[in-house]
């Protein structure tokens, strides 16, 4: 399962509402004929894939320092005087945690897995968490460093790639309830009853470069004067297409109380049970929202833009950190003083 907090702002791939429960996948690529496959296989729990420090994904969870799990360690003996030392923090206690340091609390959660199964049963109605944070982010680079694809889908998941060459969800937006052809299934898995298969590294490719098509796309209308007619509609049908794919059904989540104003604490939300559906979800926000989108000067990667930026050059989050902005204020002094 995967727990996920509300990230920084000028992610692509913003949360997900509601909570992002995905099974945990063993992954390796491997050859069918000529062709490059990526078999996965559904493990019932392991330990969360950690991404290394200098790791260009921003959607996987980061490795944990050990200054942090001596703290959580030193809190959690501090909290567990008066009860059980095993028994899960009541649920007010989590969430003041997730206020005031979301960081502690994914390091509780990566000592101690069974506490995320707790804290679901704990919190009824809507899940007051988010997910999928980063997923379109980390997607549409997979083209660019497909070895990247195993670290990524041993942490979200196959695509389910059907005999259609297509994600499996396909099969359910055309499906009329009184049909009797059967809906598709990820190559591999009927035989193994939905526990493992297989899917073409290609495709991972096509879709994380159909991805950043969009994405690109949507920034140049968005920001263009003038929007010619025929671009907008290639544009919205892309979009479709990726919809449609998805087949993202609807999930209830009733807290019914009928002193609350209706409807009496009955919320929904969409019913997410693969990475496609976060990717096709992620992307429908980028050409549907009201977000102001840009590419970065340095790196040429899409990100939302936050704040009051001036100036005609854009730089994404990373390469701020990375300072690139005053490598290009360097260079440009310097060519200013040349002249």
């Amino acid at each position: 399962m995967t727990l996920k907090f509300i990230p920084k702002l000028d992610l692509l791939g913003s949360p997900l509402p509601g909570a992002v429960w995905l099974p945990r996948y063993t992954v390796r690529v491997a050859k069918r004929g000529t062709k490059k496959v990526l078999e996965w296989s559904l493990i019932g729990a392991s330990t969360t894939p950690r991404v290394r420090g200098d790791s260009p994904f921003v959607s996987l969870p980061r490795q944990i320092s050990q200054a942090m799990v001596k703290r959580v360690e030193h809190r959690r003996r501090e909290r567990s005087r008066g009860r059980r030392s095993n028994k899960t923090p009541p649920t007010k206690e989590l969430m003041t945690m997730l206020a005031e340091d979301p960081e502690e609390l994914m390091a509780m959660f990566s000592q101690d897995p069974k506490m995320q199964i707790g804290l679901r049963r704990e919190l009824p109605g809507e899940p007051p968490f988010y997910g999928g944070a980063g997923v379109l982010d980390d997607f549409i680079l997979l083209a660019q460093n497909p070895s990247a694809i195993p670290d990524f889908a041993a942490y979200w998941g196959p695509l389910g790639i059907c005999k259609h060459f297509k994600p499996w969800t396909h099969s359910f937006w055309r499906s009329l309830p009184m049909s009797v052809q059967p809906t598709c299934c990820p190559l591999g898995a009927t035989a193994s009853e939905g526990r493992e298969g297989w899917e073409p590294i290609a495709k991972w490719v096509d879709y994380s470069r159909e991805a950043n098509a969009i994405v690109h796309e949507a920034i140049e209308l968005k920001s263009a004067r003038q929007r010619p007619q025929v671009s907008v509609e290639r544009l919205f049908g892309r979009l479709i297409e990726w919809l449609e794919l998805a087949a993202l059904p609807i999930g209830a989540c009733p807290d019914v109380f009928n002193k609350k104003p209706w409807p009496c604490g009955l919320s929904t939300t969409f019913s997410v049970s693969g990475v496609f559906q976060i990717v096709a979800l992620q992307v429908f926000g980028v050409v549907a929202g009201g977000r102001e989108l840009a590419l970065c000067t340095h790196c040429g990667i899409p990100f939302v833009i936050t704040g009051n930026r001036t100036g005609v050059r854009r730089f994404c989050r990373v390469c701020v950190t990375n300072k690139v902005p005053i490598r290009y204020a360097v260079r440009d002094y310097r060519a200013r003083a040349a002249n």
